[in-house]
């Protein structure tokens, strides 16, 4: 797999309204890497469409327009980027949740995800938490893995009918088989 930092900054905004228009879609994962415009535009649709948005904000710029997102179902940053939008480092379950109220006031999501590494996820939901425990298998260095898991938690996400618990549990075993597997697949589920 090749990775390419910034590479969906110029990704066309009309191409992604044909497609969603076209293909009628069950739900829309999108990483935030995109130009803001693009993002917050394709935010947009999704409301106007009534389908489930899930943010991946990998590659996330520094000034992007939080408050000009429409509403995500899903809003899923790691604790790096938890870090840069809330300036609380995202350690312990303290931290995680209040890191994660600090988001929900940037941020309108249904739910928080925040990625932990080999610790594993943090959700919220803006009423409760929970801390759910990875399988303790590192990331190598340099892979771009992180979008994988949060494409794999919408895509459990969908396929649970909404049972985020379950689509998080999903997404961290089929990131850790991934890993474990060393496999690094040049698509996503």
């Amino acid at each position: 797999t090749v990775y390419y930092p910034g590479a969906n900054r110029e990704f066309p905004l009309m191409q992604a309204e044909q497609a969603i228009v076209e293909t009628g879609p069950c739900g829309v994962f999108l990483p935030m890497d995109l130009a803001p415009d693009v993002t917050v535009n394709l935010s947009r649709l999704c409301a106007s469409y009534g389908l489930p948005l899930f943010l991946d904000a990998t590659g996330i710029p520094a000034d992007f327009p939080l408050a000009s997102l429409g509403r995500a179902e899903i809003f899923c940053p790691d604790d790096r980027e938890a870090y840069a939008i809330t300036g609380t480092y995202p350690v312990g379950s303290y931290s995680c949740l209040k890191a994660a109220v600090e988001l929900e006031k940037r941020v309108k999501a249904r739910y928080y995800v925040i990625r932990l590494g080999e610790r594993g996820l943090f959700l919220y939901d803006g009423r409760y938490c929970h801390m759910i425990p990875g399988f303790g298998v590192r990331m190598p260095e340099g892979a771009p893995l992180c979008g994988t898991l949060s494409a794999v938690l919408s895509l459990g996400y969908l396929r649970s009918g909404g049972d985020v618990m379950a689509a998080c549990r999903y997404a961290l075993g089929y990131h850790a088989l991934l890993l474990r597997n060393a496999a690094v697949p040049g698509y996503l589920p």
